[in-house]
């Protein structure tokens, strides 16, 4: 498989056209599709691997961007996600947090470090003993995900306080791989 390079232009946000040169764009053969849509599904790289956009555009973005995502609840409502590029990307609006984000060997994924969740009005710290809890990094936040993923001593923790708080009837799940449904 050969490499090709293209010439990538847009409007940035201030109205004036931005040429982004040898950007490699790679195209997919009957690619899975996601949710309803039958349509094709766009994927953008925002992770550190070489050939992910972020790494591609390092030396005209300085390695930085932000991006803010609706929910798709709000899809209907004329609100739209917001994604920068370059140093002036910050996002701020009321209620927009942010974390610092911890570097681990590997350069492809984005960890930020998990110390505490809420369920309801119960707190469940996660600490040195549940597997990777308290150590920096200890999560990766993908938001290409559908899945969450955590320590089994805290998973057990954070499932009874869901139980406790929902107060539904549970029934099994048919498929046995959810123990909450």
């Amino acid at each position: 498989m050969s490499t090709t390079y293209e010439t990538v232009s847009c409007t940035s946000s201030l109205c004036h056209s931005v040429t982004l040169p040898k950007t490699i764009i790679r195209c997919g053969h009957n690619n899975n599709d996601i949710g309803e849509s039958k349509a094709s599904t766009g994927i953008v790289g925002l992770g550190g691997g070489k050939a992910s956009l972020v790494s591609q555009l390092h030396s005209s973005i300085g390695g930085k961007f932000s991006y803010s995502l609706v929910p798709s609840i709000y899809s209907q409502d004329n609100t739209s996600s917001k994604l920068s590029f370059g140093s002036h990307t910050v996002v701020s609006s009321f209620g927009i947090v942010s974390t610092p984000l911890e570097y681990k060997r590997s350069n492809t994924f984005y960890n930020l470090t998990l110390e505490v969740m809420s369920v309801g009005s119960k707190r469940l710290e996660l600490n040195g003993s549940s597997g990777s809890g308290g150590s920096k990094g200890n999560i990766i936040i993908d938001s290409g995900s559908t899945l969450t993923s955590f320590p089994t001593e805290f998973y057990s923790k954070f499932e009874l306080v869901v139980v406790e708080e929902i107060n539904f009837e549970h029934i099994d799940d048919p498929s046995h791989q959810l123990s909450l449904c």
